[in-house]
């Protein structure tokens, strides 16, 4: 009955033969270690009383599967899409202030982007909220316009080659806040360099 190679017609035929259909749930659960939706329970009283065979209940999962799978690569790609035009909006924005900037997307994108600080519980850095999309910056804690101006853009880079899913859309903000936090550490550096120069030649 565990066997997986075995056609679950003939599974579910011996469940039946036996009088065990009411256990039908928690077979396919058992054998298939798939989460049930309620549609999958829905399906699955149609097969217990004889409505559908468990044939169609495996079609009707795949193509929900299906559906469900095409409109979530749509959904990351419009999200990607939106990135880039959030980096490209940054690189000419010429500015790093916060008002500006909230001011200037607000007439670019309209309702679609919010630029935001998150709570000090979060760790209080700024943030873009994206409609219908993630919180670009969430919980990274980068409380400085030009290193979020950077993250944003270095994020859009790794981006351009990743897959349209959850998985690598993380997996890229992992990657962009290394390479942002990078390239603020050597500009820090930079600029202590520069002001300890100063320093010396004002002693001078």
């Amino acid at each position: 009955m565990f066997n997986r190679n075995s056609k679950i017609e003939c599974q579910v035929a011996r469940l039946r033969k036996h009088g065990q259909m009411h256990y039908l749930d928690k077979y396919i659960y058992a054998l298939r270690g798939k989460f049930l939706w309620k549609e999958d329970q829905q399906w699955l009283r149609d097969v217990k009383e004889g409505r559908i065979s468990m044939t169609d209940f495996d079609d009707r999962v795949a193509a929900r599967e299906a559906r469900n799978e095409q409109a979530s690569v749509l959904h990351w790609r419009s999200v990607y899409a939106l990135t880039q035009q959030l980096a490209d909006f940054f690189e000419g924005a010429g500015t790093y202030h916060h008002g500006t900037l909230t001011r200037r997307l607000r007439e670019q994108f309209g309702r679609r982007i919010k630029l935001l600080r998150e709570s000090a519980s979060c760790g209080s850095g700024f943030v873009l909220e994206l409609e219908d999309g993630p919180i670009i910056g969430s919980g990274k804690k980068i409380d400085e316009g030009f290193v979020f101006v950077n993250f944003v853009i270095a994020l859009a880079g790794e981006l351009e080659s990743a897959s349209p899913d959850v998985h690598s859309y993380f997996s890229a903000v992992e990657r962009a806040s290394e390479r942002s936090t990078a390239v603020a550490s050597t500009l820090r550096r930079v600029v202590r360099r520069i002001d300890t120069l100063e320093h010396q030649s004002a002693r001078c």
